[in-house]
């Protein structure tokens, strides 16, 4: 760093000897100031003082007030243009369940007082003790061939329906046979003319399918398997055609009650003319059965007495089922053969 010699010489440390020094002004002479301003004035007395203005307060700023958009008002319970449906009514109904290939089977079962209750199948057993072991005797409702299904019937490629959940290739069947039942064509689900405002409300619980699939690819072995919940009513929404609100609910024990609560709001809502309710419940995967003994869910003796003297657990039993229902006023006057309503 070089240092510029003109600035060096302005230094006092480098003034060049003898030169006469700058002449220092004298400084003022200090006054001590008085104690206070009546002291300095005659007769002490301070003069009239201004008064000081008072201060505004500071503005208080606030988000601005938006206007809604002028948009079409929704429908009020008060303001609904449409009719509210009081009764609905049952036109279609079909279902599997133990011992029960039908409902004709499941009714004369009821009449007879007939348990339905049976020890698991041999071929159930072969595919449980491998990943559980010997749990003893296990009992409970078990419906027969529910690895059966009609592929070619519903335009299915063979390979595509073994990744399918039972449970929904089941469902699909039962939803033909409650069409069939109530007297309806898939194609003359509705007049010629009207929309095929149709719902599609689905009750379950248990999607285990898709865990054999896992389990077959920890084993090495590429297996494809899917159970969602979405695509138990979407199917037969699809295969239908019903272009109406399609929905999965799961609350447990009452899902399909759920379901056709759902259903019958959405027909008195003008949702849907019509909808076909279903539910479906399937022992496919070992899984299921661990849960319910590790929480001491299962009855040993195979008999279920819901709050009753002597109850120690409840026996689970596989079904599904399937109800077409509309408004009453409208299943009359289409000459529908009402079932109850």
């Amino acid at each position: 760093m070089t240092i510029d010699k003109d600035k060096r010489q302005e230094h006092p440390k480098n003034a060049i000897q003898g030169a006469k020094p700058r002449p220092v002004p004298p400084r003022p002479e200090l006054r001590p100031k008085p104690k206070s301003a009546s002291a300095a004035k005659p007769g002490g007395v301070d003069p009239p003082r201004k008064p000081i203005p008072k201060q505004r307060p500071a503005p208080v700023l606030r988000p601005p007030v938006l206007k809604p958009v002028s948009a079409r008002p929704r429908p009020t319970p008060q303001t609904a243009p449409s009719k509210r449906v009081q009764e609905i009514a049952i036109v279609g109904i079909s279902g599997r369940y133990a011992k029960s290939p039908d409902v004709a089977s499941l009714w004369e079962n009821l009449v007879g007082g007939r348990n339905c209750v049976t020890d698991m199948p041999k071929e159930r057993e072969a595919h449980l003790k491998p990943r559980c072991g010997d749990w003893g005797r296990i009992q409970g409702g078990y419906i027969k061939d529910v690895d059966k299904f009609d592929a070619p019937f519903f335009n299915i490629p063979d390979w595509a329906a073994t990744s399918i959940d039972p449970q929904e290739r089941l469902l699909l069947e039962v939803a033909y046979e409650v069409l069939e039942d109530a007297g309806y064509a898939p194609a003359k689900l509705t007049p010629e003319g009207r929309e095929r405002n149709i719902g599609v409300y689905v009750g379950a619980v248990w999607s285990l399918y898709q865990i054999l699939a896992a389990e077959e690819g920890l084993r090495g072995n590429q297996v494809v398997a899917r159970s969602p919940f979405w695509s138990l009513s979407s199917r037969i929404s699809y295969h239908f055609n019903c272009q109406g609100p399609s929905l999965t609910v799961d609350t447990a024990c009452s899902s399909s009650l759920t379901a056709l609560h759902l259903a019958c709001e959405s027909i008195r809502r003008g949702e849907c003319r019509s909808a076909i309710v279903g539910g479906v419940n399937l022992d496919l995967h070992p899984l299921k059965l661990m849960i319910a003994k590790s929480g001491n869910f299962i009855a040993t003796d195979g008999k279920t007495r819901s709050f009753g003297t002597g109850g120690e657990g409840y026996v689970g039993a596989e079904g599904v089922g399937a109800l077409l229902i509309k408004p009453l006023e409208e299943a009359r006057r289409d000459g529908d053969h009402v079932q109850t309503s």
